[in-house]
């Protein structure tokens, strides 16, 4: 049966729990994840803007947003499910730096997503930014703990 995002723990706008499920489907990741990278992202908000001009809850700088994107950058279902996609694209990427287990690739997705692939694989792994280093851990705690029991299988 597919995971569903039931708004118990009142964490995923229920508005964009189907969103975060189907994002996670696509990813490969769990909805936990999507749900913390959200969080990290944009704190839910659909018209956050970063101080480099990222957009949205996923955060999608305007030349990402015209690969991944459809529609609005300040759409959230548009924005969660391009998310999903490059997320899975990332993921094929850093495939090839040989990660050694689910929780590494997951670390290097994550780094991608913040630095740039491009870093990312230059550097054959996380880059020493602290600014990317903070992401990845706040994602992995967030996914681990506020997030965790959001989606279940029914």
């Amino acid at each position: 049966m597919s995971p569903t995002c039931a708004d118990r723990n009142g964490v995923i706008p229920e508005q964009w729990a189907d969103d975060v499920v189907a994002a996670a489907e696509v990813s490969g990741f769990s909805p936990s994840v999507v749900a913390a990278q959200i969080q990290t992202e944009s704190n839910w908000n659909p018209d956050a803007e970063s101080p480099v001009g990222a957009r949205g809850l996923a955060q999608f700088m305007p030349e990402t947003w015209g690969i991944y994107g459809q529609g609005d950058i300040a759409d959230p279902e548009a924005s969660i499910q391009a998310q999903g996609y490059y997320l899975r694209d990332l993921r094929n990427m850093m495939a090839g730096l040989e990660p050694a287990n689910e929780q590494e690739e997951l670390d290097l997705v994550l780094a991608s997503y913040n630095a740039g692939p491009t870093v990312v694989l230059e550097e054959g792994g996380i880059p020493n930014f602290q600014e990317t280093e903070n992401y990845v851990s706040q994602i992995n705690e967030l996914a681990a703990t506020r997030y965790a029991n959001v989606c279940s299988a029914d």
